[in-house]
């Protein structure tokens, strides 16, 4: 076998690797945005009940259903979102984090942090996260502030 072929196989072997590491990494966090999806499909039908439900139990203990309610309502993207976006996935300690964007049907967007636990085998959405808008200037603190629910 020709030196050629033998770098062309070790170079496919390579690719073929990372492929399978991928596609693992993704198959292992495909749960993960389940209950983000099932909640906004829920709030977008307009049944908090049921999208308060994705909510774990230390998110219900803090937060009322009335207070849910709330929260939702104050943000178009959330409450009449038409795209998601989840660009970043990440589970540490039986954690999860999913980072994305949230766009309404009339164009409004916001950035979104969500923090998921397991409970009795599930994701739950412990917290989720929405940075307002503002302004960092170097060497100086931030100028926003993060609204945490």
């Amino acid at each position: 076998m020709s030196t050629s072929k033998k770098v062309l196989i070790g170079l496919g072997s390579v690719v073929g690797f990372i492929v399978l590491l991928v596609g693992l990494g993704f198959y292992l966090l495909r749960g993960l945005t389940t209950p983000i999806y099932n909640q906004l499909d829920a709030i977008k039908q307009g049944d908090m009940v049921k999208a308060y439900s994705y909510t774990s139990e230390s998110f219900q203990k803090a937060t009322s259903l009335s207070e849910f309610k709330h929260i939702v309502t104050s943000f178009p993207a959330i409450y009449d979102n038409k795209e998601r976006s989840f660009y970043e996935r990440a589970v540490t300690n039986n954690i999860g984090t999913v980072k994305g964007t949230l766009t309404s049907s009339k164009g409004g967007s916001i950035h979104i942090e969500y923090q998921l636990i397991k409970e009795n085998g599930e994701w739950k959405i412990n917290y989720f996260e929405i940075p307002s808008a503002g302004i960092a200037i170097e060497n100086e603190p931030t100028s926003f502030d993060e609204k945490k629910f």
